[in-house]
Formats: structure tokens, sequence, C-alpha cells
């Protein structure tokens, strides 16, 4: 299991990602509100959204790496 800095780390590594990954979710969606996608990025716009749910998932781990008392 990851120490707590490394765990820091890749959480922190994991946010940044996760900022760029709305971002071209947000040029897949009409208006650019992510909330729905635009004609023709149905299957991008749900992918981008399957990934990020990924990334949340590992960020909630290292999370509790991290807030874990030793």
């Amino acid at each position: 299991m990851p120490d707590r800095e490394k765990a820091k780390t890749r959480y922190f590594v994991l946010a940044e990602v996760l900022t760029i990954m709305e971002a071209v979710k947000r040029s897949f969606s009409r208006n650019g509100n992510n909330q729905s996608p635009k004609a023709g990025y149905e299957e991008a716009f749900a992918d981008e959204e399957r990934q990020m749910q990924v990334i949340r998932d590992m960020m909630i781990e290292y999370r509790t790496i991290i807030d874990r008392k030793e």
C-alpha cells in the first residue's frame, strides 16, 4: 500500500487530470454546460464521464490513505 506522501502526490495529479477531462467533456457538450452532449458526441461524452468516474474512485481510495490515522 502506498505511503501517505505518495498517495498525496497521486491524489493531486489525479485532480489535475480530472480538471482536464472535465474541459474535454465540456467540448463535447451542448452550450459548454457539461450536462448534455452535442448531437453526434453522445458516445464520446459518455466515455469521458465513465473515465472521470474511474478517476474519482481512485481519488477516493487515495484520500482514504491520506486521511488514515496511524
